[in-house]
């Protein structure tokens, strides 16, 4: 029976104020449908659920069409409210199916209809993905099974996934053991306060961290702790971090120690991004696109060892220039005066007294010092306060050697060949003189040898024949 083409009884339904003397007048009014034979029980009860909202959906269809709004237009009212109930993660997985049915199709179908059917595989992809998460524990054997890790990352997430290859009779079969996927973070700028996008290859490391604690994972719950692992990430940037020795900056350098204390740098290979089977798990997709892919059972190329990537050395000179842009600045403290450092002591002709120049550069060799002190995390050591003698001295000897070196370095004819030199311990030239035999100390006895007519040594007799009230200077 056509449920449709029964016509039943207009009914105008009374209020029940809930007294029971007005029930049987209330229920006679439903009579006479109850005890029609000819309508089946499920019809009778939505006609009845019908009826007592009739007044109410009334009111909603005459508001529609007041805005305009037509049966054709109500899916168009419908679909808000239908994907507002949508959860978020759903929601967004949905917003990448659209764009992607938008680029790829002409068709012209209502964005409610690609909803329910996007749903519907949705629902059905999750059923049927699993029935693929099993795994047979028992065909692990350390020397025919190998643990594979894959990395990757993108611009909104980074992900890790770890695949077990095993070979049994003659056969390989792989198997997806445990994957993890986060979003990616974002960076707070310490100047604006603003919080931007994280570079891709931070991310990419990132992603290479969850990598090998899903290792460690693994290995500890299978009780596979001296099982081959291979760390595979499609990053060269990260690849060179992680190769190759340099003090990096904080973010880099402790990441690449947490990698090295749980992996062998040795381990640790190259893929490219369209063989990287963690690809997925960085962009997202849906469940029925999960389900069609080799998810589950890794990358085709992995089973056969002969397709696995060979990336050569050569291959990693432009992503070594990008990492040492991570390379912690190195602060150099060794002030050596040869004859190339003549240009350093330019600034000294604008420094009348020989005193001021001493003063001058035991600053400059505070500065680097506590430079690199602090660049080491090694505050106790700061140099503070006024110059002690030692810094004054170490200056000193500095200007003497860079004298010394300026003027005898390049011709040492300009030592009078009358004159007994020898080098002292702190590199310094010495004259021997015939009062070896007097009470006086090495400076009196044995002199440093300076020429008469440098810049710095005039500025030194002067100031010191300043200090000493003009003594010791004939008449001219």
């Amino acid at each position: 029976m056509d449920r449709l083409s029964i016509n039943l009884p207009k009914l105008q339904l009374i209020d029940f104020d809930g007294n029971p003397k007005n029930w049987f007048s209330f229920w006679s009014m439903f009579q006479k449908i109850d005890e029609d034979p000819k309508i089946e029980d499920d019809v009778k009860f939505a006609y009845l659920m019908q009826t007592t909202k009739v007044d109410q959906l009334d009111t909603y269809l005459r508001c529609l069409e007041n805005l305009g709004v037509t049966k054709e237009k109500y899916a168009c009212m419908l679909y808000p409210l239908v994907e507002a109930s949508i959860p978020e993660q759903i929601l967004i997985a949905w917003e990448r199916e659209r764009n992607s049915i938008s680029r790829n199709s002409t068709a012209n179908t209502h964005d409610l209809d690609l909803l329910i059917q996007f749903l519907r595989s949705e629902v059905f992809g999750i059923f049927e993905t699993g029935s693929n998460s099993t795994l047979l524990w028992g065909l692990v054997d350390e020397s025919t099974t190998t643990l594979h890790m894959f990395s990757d990352a993108s611009g909104k997430a980074f992900a890790a996934c770890v695949f077990l290859r095993i070979e049994c009779d003659n056969k390989v079969k792989i198997k997806l053991v445990q994957a993890k996927s986060r979003v990616a973070p974002l960076k707070k700028d310490p100047i604006t306060k603003t919080k931007n996008e994280m570079s891709i290859p931070k991310l990419e490391l990132l992603a290479a961290v969850i990598g090998t604690r899903l290792v460690q994972s693994v290995k500890t719950s299978l009780n596979i702790h001296s099982i081959q692992t291979f760390y595979w990430t499609d990053s060269k940037v990260v690849l060179c971090w992680i190769k190759n020795s340099g003090t990096w900056k904080t973010f880099v350098r402790n990441r690449i120690k947490e990698i090295h204390s749980s992996s062998s740098k040795e381990d640790w290979y190259y893929v490219p991004s369209q063989m990287n089977a963690a690809d997925i798990a960085s962009r997202g997709c849906n469940a029925q696109t999960l389900f069609s892919l080799c998810w589950w059972e890794g990358p085709i190329w992995l089973k056969n060892r002969s397709s696995w990537p060979d990336t050569k050395d050569s291959d990693f000179k432009d992503a070594l220039e990008l990492a040492t842009e991570e390379r912690k600045p190195t602060v150099t403290t060794n002030l050596s005066l040869n004859d190339s450092d003549s240009n350093f002591f330019e600034w000294t002709k604008r420094v009348s007294k020989f005193s001021s120049i001493v003063r001058t550069l035991a600053y400059v060799k505070r500065f680097l010092s506590n430079a690199k002190s602090v660049a080491n995390r090694q505050k106790d050591s700061l140099l503070k306060g006024n110059l002690s003698e030692k810094e004054l001295s170490k200056s000193e000897l500095e200007i003497l050697l860079f004298i010394q070196k300026e003027t005898f370095g390049k011709n040492r004819r300009l030592i009078p060949p009358n004159f007994v030199v020898y080098l002292d311990s702190d590199g310094l030239l010495r004259v021997e003189t015939k009062l070896f035999s007097t009470d006086t100390g090495d400076y009196f006895r044995r002199p440093i040898l300076l020429p008469d007519k440098h810049e710095l040594v005039l500025r030194l007799i002067e100031e010191t024949h300043r200090i000493h009230n003009h003594a010791g200077l004939g008449p001219e």
